[in-house]
């Protein structure tokens, strides 16, 4: 049975970027790449400054990817 499915479903990989994100554009991939390089600093680094301006990016960041989604929604294209 599993070897039907197999044959008759086979596994596609794809990108998820290639479709349905297409607001997610460059700069807030950098921004998040940017993020997550801070997010292990913070880990390897015991830091109160750092901590703080980890939290802060990660706010203006989720801020500016709602901003993004909402103008995707309503205008469609940038």
């Amino acid at each position: 049975m599993k070897l039907h499915i197999t044959v008759c479903f086979p596994v596609i990989k794809t990108n998820r970027l290639s479709y349905g994100k297409l607001w997610f554009i460059f700069g807030i991939q950098i921004s998040c790449k940017h993020k997550r390089e801070l997010y292990t600093e913070c880990r390897k680094y015991k830091n109160p400054t750092l901590d703080k301006y980890y939290k802060d990016y990660c706010q203006i960041l989720s801020k500016v990817i709602k901003e993004a989604k909402n103008k995707w929604n309503i205008i469609g294209v940038f």
